[in-house]
């Protein structure tokens, strides 16, 4: 929660409650890691890409647009 609370407070995510992207980001991780555990996600090269794109893609959702100047 504090690191998403700095991510807001310096304008690299977009405003909004610190707790609630926290919770997101939380919840993102633990549903693959509920499948891994099942053996859901695969092996290997695919297995890491499932891991790295999901995060990837909610913090892209959660970043503050570019400030034009």
């Amino acid at each position: 929660m504090r690191a998403v609370a700095r991510c807001v407070a310096c304008g690299r995510f977009a405003p909004t409650d610190p707790d609630d992207a926290a919770t997101h980001l939380s919840a993102l991780v633990h549903g693959p890691a509920c499948l891994e555990l099942r053996g859901a996600p695969g092996e290997g090269e695919r297995a890491d890409h499932r891991w790295r794109v999901a995060p990837e893609a909610a913090c892209r959702g959660h970043r503050a647009a570019p400030v034009s100047g």
